[in-house]
């Protein structure tokens, strides 16, 4: 058995570390020894023991400096990591030193006033918040410091680093990397370009997260497959080289991991945190990470279409001019929309913020807090769109991150964009100046009480929407906090903003919380309300929070003695369940309540609120028990609408103050959590900020899954992390560059965030008839045609009428009942407007056809039901409908008067009727 090798700090102490350490140990101390007082030292080994290891001059690495150029470039340093799996591009990496105060900040006129003191405050932190100690527990050697054992080290490295720094001669690139060729074609003849081919690889690689072995891999096999001579990069490093100019800069804040602080020159010169007073050493520095905005904002400002994009909000089509449809409707955007408003100014923008903890190893307490800004302004569908995203910054450690810490580099560059920046244009439109303003941000409860520097929510004044202190009652063998439903005052008495920041104060220099507020916060002085702005997300507090906690109470043993209890009919429930088959925009197929309800997603939680539960449960609930529970889904189903009028706002709030009133009574004040609180500030939401999907966590809980894709092993992750998203900003732009038929065919149906169809035919601009044809249809009697006037007319032959099983509507996917490769789905239940009344109605669609003479039209052949709303409820969510008895006409139906696609629920009371739901929204899909 070899001889074992030493951990770093063993060659650290040496006279000579670089004698005897490993070359990919090497590699990784050198900028950590340049930090350290040993300076003259490492330069002394640069030209003794690497020189003979360095690669020529000119083919230096784009992205890890070698050591003869790392001289060169003292201010580009960054904390030493594994070549990540996705650390596709170059990137420009720098250690800001914060100065003692707040010398960076700036504050306009419109931002709020406040002492230096309590900047002071925010910018350290107090010994009472909760910002504790960063570091990382178990044997997974993550933060930067840590010994391990190299040999350790050099294994994981062989399977999981996309780019080995340290290619060896053999591999030197024989191309200059100006990337001169990139119009060529790949080779004599090919389909497809240089540029388009990188462009493709990098996109298949990020989609399926390939391991580095594996790209090597495919490199070499791709090239097998082309004719010689050829433009094909065989090795990972020249596939980066070839990216190395898709740059974008990441930034790294030090501070104390003891107390938190950010550490200033003075500190790293004097190796003393001027806060804690403790010895600074590798051991216990620490660092989060900073994409700059303004450099991201630049990127998205040149991609084609962007600024037009931008004017939606003045350009969008409304159902109804007073009803409230997106977040410019909201009180918040309406009171920076007025004339002369900032945001009246078609270059100026809005932005809302989310960061949550995302858990990473099932071995450690590591886990990763992103920080996103979503662009208000954009339609909601790019709004929400990874690729439009900001991605400003992540935290990375065991513990919750300190906010005062964290927070403020980004409340500086906010400030700045507040105060307007200059933004180069596309083509030659010139420079503008962009201000931008956060209205207002979203996150679960634990998350925004560390962001608003509050008391948890099951703490006494925890709401942070109104100062009601709750009660501490008993539950179990311990105590909780309960809120009970006030009766003069529901809602109130409710906080202000004004009222926020006076509280701050007299936390900071009390030292004692104030109405549940610790102490002063950065994003309290950014020009938005701070309790009208924070939005309350329905996903956690609605689904995750009330609807699981009333699963549990209706069908675990644990309640089975209660009058609520529904545990003997589980297994009813669970067959009737199994019998559902949702349309394809639902992504999960229902799952046991007996077995997996502990584990359902929101997306299941939602479904299971607005779609399955009603129709399932209306035979086994006690009538009490179900019209308390429709009142919660009516609500709630009415909020998340596309468009609400001021006046169903107004009948939402009464809903939900009864249900709240009433559910003491049938299931225990015990059971009054801050979830079933929050429902009375829900209205009040949607008036402040519009309907809950635009305030809602999906879309950023989406991306924040996707984020654990964006690494492979345990070194570094954060690094890696950060290092695929920077390259991933560039991705639209390249992806705009693909020119040649069959290099953006293959990029629609393989490769972007939604694949279309590989066949379809495009009828009309935005339409498809999806599939082979199924075979000829005639027109005859059996099929209602007379309203269109196509009833046994001449040139309608036999040839005329072809027949399609499915039919594709912009990102809606129609499926008819003839379409049999799909059994546990019912895409083909439908609401349309009748061709000749105009009226809503419903059926299945049995099949589509395209008629060719004398013109192209298509049709969608419906089997219609005459359906009513549900009368237990006043909106018409809920729809019983007839799909069996009497025979019904069909009835042929312009593919434009097609609404959306319904949920089929089969009645559990009459086999002869079935539930027919509408959507509550157009917007929010799985």
């Amino acid at each position: 058995m070899g001889k074992r090798k030493r951990t770093y700090n063993q060659y650290i102490h040496e006279e000579n570390p670089f004698e005897h350490m490993p070359r990919t140990t090497r590699w990784r101390r050198l900028n950590e020894l340049k930090r350290s007082h040993q300076l003259q030292l490492v330069q002394d080994v640069e030209q003794t023991n690497v020189t003979d290891n360095a690669r020529p001059e000119d083919d230096s690495m784009p992205v890890d400096q070698s050591v003869l150029d790392c001289d060169d470039v003292p201010e580009q340093t960054t904390p030493e990591a594994s070549s990540g799996p996705d650390d596709l591009c170059s990137h420009t990496y720098t250690e800001v030193e914060h100065t003692d105060g707040c010398s960076e900040n700036v504050h306009s006129d419109c931002f709020v006033e406040c002492s230096d003191d309590l900047l002071e405050a925010s910018m350290m932190p107090i010994a009472w918040t909760e910002g504790t100690t960063c570091t990382l527990d178990g044997e997974e050697p993550l933060a930067a410091g840590d010994d391990f054992e190299c040999a350790d080290l050099e294994s994981e490295e062989e399977d999981e680093e996309w780019f080995d720094c340290q290619e060896t001669a053999d591999q030197e690139p024989t191309c200059t990397g100006t990337n001169l060729q990139d119009d060529e074609l790949l080779y004599k003849g090919a389909p497809i370009t240089l540029s388009e081919s990188m462009t493709l690889i990098l996109l298949f690689i990020l989609k399926h997260n390939l391991s580095g072995a594996c790209l090597e891999d495919l490199l070499v096999l791709l090239s097998l497959h082309c004719v010689t001579p050829n433009l094909c990069k065989t090795t990972r490093y020249l596939f980066q080289k070839y990216f190395s100019s898709l740059k974008s800069d990441v930034v790294f804040h030090k501070f104390c991991s003891v107390c938190q602080a950010l550490l200033t020159p003075t500190c790293l010169s004097s190796s003393i945190c001027s806060n804690c007073r403790v010895e600074l050493s590798d051991n216990n520095m620490e660092h989060f990470i900073e994409i700059p905005i303004k450099d991201q904002l630049q990127t998205m400002f040149l991609r084609e279409g962007f600024v037009e994009d931008l004017q939606h909000r003045f350009n969008r089509n409304k159902e109804n001019e007073d009803n409230v449809e997106d977040i410019y409707d909201g009180k918040e955007y309406q009171k920076l929309s007025v004339p002369g408003g900032l945001l009246a100014d078609k270059s100026n923008l809005s932005f809302f913020w989310y960061t949550d903890g995302i858990p990473l190893f099932k071995s450690s307490r590591s886990s990763l807090w992103p920080l996103y800004f979503m662009i208000n302004e954009l339609p909601y569908h790019k709004r929400v769109s990874k690729d439009n995203m900001i991605f400003a910054g992540l935290w990375f450690g065991a513990s919750k991150p300190c906010m005062s810490t964290f927070l403020k580099p980004f409340h500086d560059r906010l400030a700045e964009i507040y105060k307007g920046i200059p933004i180069t244009l596309p083509g030659t439109a010139g420079e503008v100046t962009v201000r931008g303003v956060v209205l207002g941000g979203i996150c679960d409860l634990p998350a925004k009480a560390i962001m608003l520097n509050m008391t948890q929510f099951n703490g006494k004044y925890g709401c942070a929407r109104c100062k009601q202190e709750g009660e501490v009652v008993q539950s179990g063998r311990g105590h909780t906090r309960v809120y009970p439903f006030c009766k003069n005052n529901p809602t109130g008495p409710k906080r202000t903003h004004s009222e926020m920041l006076q509280h701050a104060e007299t936390a900071f220099q009390t030292k004692k919380e104030c109405y549940g507020v610790k102490g002063p916060s950065w994003f309290f002085y950014l020009g938005g309300d701070v309790v009208r702005g924070t939005g309350i997300d329905y996903m956690h507090q609605v689904l995750l929070g009330l609807v699981r906690k009333l699963l549990k109470l209706w069908f675990t043993s644990s309640y089975s003695s209660e009058m609520f209890s529904l545990s003997k009919f589980t297994s009813l429930v669970d067959k009737r369940l199994a019998d559902v088959k949702p349309p394809n925009f639902i992504s999960r197929i229902p799952r046991s309540i007996q077995e997996h309800m502990k584990f359902w997603k929101a997306s299941e939680c939602r479904s299971w609120l607005f779609y399955y539960s009603v129709p399932l449960l209306m035979d086994v609930m006690e009538e009490e028990y179900l019209n308390h529970y429709l009142l919660l889904v009516e609500a709630v189903s009415l909020l998340n609408r596309t468009s609400i009028p001021a006046h169903t706002i107004d009948r939402c709030e009464y809903l939900l103050q009864k249900y709240v009133c009433l559910f003491s009574t049938l299931y225990g004040e015990v059971h009054m959590s801050a979830n079933l609180h929050l429902l009375l500030h829900l209205p009040d939401a949607v008036r402040d900020l519009g309907p809950l999907w635009v305030q809602s966590c999906f879309h950023f809980e989406g991306i924040n899954g996707q984020l654990l894709n964006f690494f492979n092993g345990t070194q570094k992750p954060e690094i890696q992390i950060t290092s695929t998203i920077g390259s991933m900003l560039m991705l639209p732009s390249l992806v705009a560059k693909l020119k040649s038929d069959s290099a953006k065919a293959f990029y629609d149906t393989h490769l972007s965030q939604k694949p279309l169809a590989r066949k379809r035919e495009l009828v009309f601009e935005n339409v498809w008839l999806v599939g082979a044809p199924s075979g000829l249809v005639q027109v005859t009697d059996s099929v209602d045609w007379g309203s269109l006037g196509l009833a046994q007319e001449p040139n309608r032959s036999i040839e005329s009428g072809i027949i399609y099983s499915r039919l594709q509507v912009g990102s809606t996917l129609y499926q008819s009942r003839m379409y049999k490769l799909v059994r546990k789905r019912n895409s083909f239940s439908v609401a349309y407007k009748c061709p000749t009344t105009g009226d809503v109605k419903f059926g299945q669609i049995e099949y589509f056809v395209k008629i060719t003479v004398p013109d192209v039209s298509c049709f969608a052949v419906i089997r219609r039901f005459d359906g009513l709303p549900l009368p237990m409820t006043s909106n018409s969510i809920f729809h019983l409908v007839k799909p069996s008895g009497i025979e019904v006409k069909l009835e042929a139906v312009p593919i434009q008067k097609l609404i959306e696609i319904c949920i089929y629920v089969q009645s559990t009371t009459d086999p002869m009727e079935a539930f027919l739901i509408r959507p509550p929204n157009v917007h929010e899909k799985d």
